[in-house]
């Protein structure tokens, strides 16, 4: 035997174990580098959040028209038949994404065994605790205070553009037959043996539990077909036309799936006299600005970011039972002033005729601003704009509904940057572990992280699952985690007059 096997990288572009946007494969034989394969892949769920942008410097743009890892499979799955061993630098979560890939796009799981060239490295060569006059890499007698691949690398004088992911390969490849070497061993089998290592088998490896749930049979909310039904066909015809008045359109887009449909709608009928803007905020929604990039891109239209700062409006940090009225007010000035600049006539969101009902202290500045709400005027509910979403093929027809993350506090609760970038990792921590449909929101009660998730239950009753996820919100900061047994309501926190 000798040191045959294939190297294996991912990038991705979120918390999803779908989400890979770039794979690496190098193809050793004998301990040398024969053959090699680097792909850009368009993501599931397709949106790049900035820090895992900021490690690959892959942007969403340039994944856009790139195949998803079902439709490149057939291309690479020759590869991945030629040796029986993958290797990976940290490999449960490039194992985990390459299973979770192939359960996303029924792919028959490759019966593959998998080797670990950071664990092995550790073995190999020891770490010990750094002292002050050390380096941020090797001591001074070169023993390593670091496994990661770009400190193994340096200290094997391996050339590496980390994260990279064809580079990042080659290096946990040639970490590897380093190891083996310095092991005198020929195979990975050997080493293995050597280092008393267990065999472990891709297929072995646990699908994330939000594909478990995504899996499994559910009653689904709507049943859509490609054919709209007939109360909705007439009412897009009507919105078609409230459209093709307006001349020139500027659209909100907040990358959710009203404003997409409106924008969907109206590129269809105005074709470049149309514009979305996408309101961003560090603190507030920076992740569904990051989804609306993704989706103009996808659907090539014509969209502009404009940046605002929610703690520039007083009223917003005191936290008023009207807050929204103030917030939405000033990113709507800043769209339509935008807007306005650019030739645009016409200020146009996604609100949809159900808004109607509920307590939105938003709409009265939509109001007094002159912004248009066509899917209100044209009588569209929520259900028949996700008829429309499918019919449009937009990618976030399903997906669950957001809000401001600001109304995840109690109303007078007042609002700190600190404590709303605390809630939106929590809830993006949270939302990993479950498929986008799943209606969830994280209340924040100070100490206390309350859960609403629609129910049923059970699945927050999986072991590992519950642990993960108090772990995960107990490292920001909440000492409690707690589950609400009334599950998601819509605008429960502004009046706690009521509170129980």
């Amino acid at each position: 035997m000798s040191m045959d096997f294939l190297a294996i990288d991912f990038e991705t572009a979120n918390y999803k174990r779908t989400s890979c946007c770039a794979i690496g494969l190098v193809l050793f034989r004998d301990g040398v580098a024969q053959s090699n394969h680097y792909q850009l892949l368009r993501p599931y769920p397709f949106y790049m959040l900035p820090d895992h942008q900021a490690v690959h410097g892959i942007p969403i743009e340039a994944v856009a028209d790139a195949q998803t890892f079902g439709e490149a499979w057939e291309g690479m799955k020759d590869i991945f038949e030629q040796e029986p061993y993958l290797v990976a630098h940290n490999a449960p979560f490039d194992m985990s994404v390459l299973r979770n890939s192939c359960a996303k796009y029924d792919i028959e799981c490759p019966s593959l065994f998998y080797e670990c060239s950071l664990a092995v490295s550790r073995r190999v060569w020891p770490k010990r605790k750094p002292s002050s006059m050390d380096d941020d890499c090797f001591s001074p007698t070169g023993v390593l205070t670091s496994h990661s691949l770009g400190i193994v690398a340096e200290y094997l004088g391996i050339e590496l553009n980390h994260h990279e992911a064809l580079s990042d390969a080659n290096a946990c490849g040639e970490i590897m037959v380093r190891a083996a070497r310095e092991l005198g061993v020929d195979s990975i089998p050997e080493l293995q043996e050597k280092l008393k290592r267990p065999l472990r088998s891709l297929v072995d490896v646990p699908i994330a539990p939000e594909t478990l749930v995504s899996s499994r049979p559910v009653k689904r909310r709507i049943v859509f077909s490609n054919k709209l039904s007939a109360d909705t066909e007439a009412k897009l015809d009507d919105l078609r036309q409230k459209i093709s008045d307006y001349g020139r359109l500027a659209i909100a887009l907040s990358g959710g799936v009203d404003s997409s449909v409106l924008m969907a709608v109206a590129s269809e009928v105005l074709g470049e006299k149309v514009v979305a803007l996408t309101a961003r905020s560090h603190s507030l929604n920076e992740s569904e600005a990051s989804d609306a990039c993704g989706l103009a891109c996808a659907r090539k239209w014509h969209h502009e970011v404009v940046d605002f700062d929610e703690f520039a409006i007083p009223e917003f940090s005191q936290n008023p039972q009207n807050r929204c009225y103030y917030c939405k007010r000033h990113i709507f000035e800043c769209l339509a002033k935008h807007a306005h600049d650019a030739g645009f006539t016409v200020l146009a969101d996604g609100s949809n005729a159900d808004d109607m009902q509920d307590f939105r202290p938003g709409v009265q500045a939509l109001q007094e601003l002159g912004v248009q709400s066509p899917m209100v005027a044209a009588g569209l509910c929520k259900r028949e704009i996700r008829e429309l979403a499918h019919y449009f093929g937009l990618p976030n027809a399903d997906r669950a509904s957001n809000s401001c993350p600001a109304t995840r506090f109690p109303t007078g609760t007042p609002l700190t940057r600190e404590a709303l970038l605390r809630v939106v990792a929590g809830e993006q921590r949270l939302r990993k572990h479950f498929p986008d449909s799943v209606q969830l929101r994280l209340r924040d009660h100070g100490d206390i992280a309350r859960i609403e998730i629609n129910p049923p239950f059970d699945v927050l009753n999986n072991g590992p699952l519950r642990k993960n996820v108090i772990k995960e919100l107990q490292e920001l900061g909440y000492r409690y985690v707690t589950l609400d047994l009334e599950g998601y309501r819509s605008g429960n926190m502004n009046d706690t007059t009521n509170a129980k």
